[in-house]
């Protein structure tokens, strides 16, 4: 509509959807941000959970290395008591080894008992 003449006409009739080319390029450029952010925002998310999983991970394997330090500890310890446990029996069995005299012995005395 015409504002002197209050009458319609193509020249005069505005489009309700057209905004001033400025407001145009804000919205424009609002939703190139908001798209920007939204790929930010899940892209840190992504990192976010990468981080997170990594972290995880990580303790996970810090678990591990404990338990086999712990492990590795205790075999070390068992290692070194079946060491001296060998050499105690190594001693005892070389006391306790017969000589060949004591053979004839044994076998003379199981001639008497014949």
């Amino acid at each position: 509509m015409c504002g002197r003449c209050e009458q319609s006409s193509p020249k005069n009739t505005v489009n309700s959807s057209f905004s001033p080319p400025d407001d145009n390029h804000a919205k424009i450029n609002r939703i190139r941000c908001r798209r920007k952010n939204a790929e930010y925002a899940t892209r840190k998310d992504k990192s976010n959970a990468e981080i997170a999983a990594l972290e995880k991970e990580l303790d996970y394997f810090k678990r591990l290395v404990v338990s086999f330090e712990h492990n590795y500890s205790h075999l070390s310890f068992e290692l070194t008591s079946l060491k001296k446990e060998n050499s105690i029996l190594q001693s005892l069995q070389s006391q306790i080894r017969p000589s060949p005299e004591d053979f004839s012995l044994i076998s003379l005395s199981g001639n008497l008992l014949l």
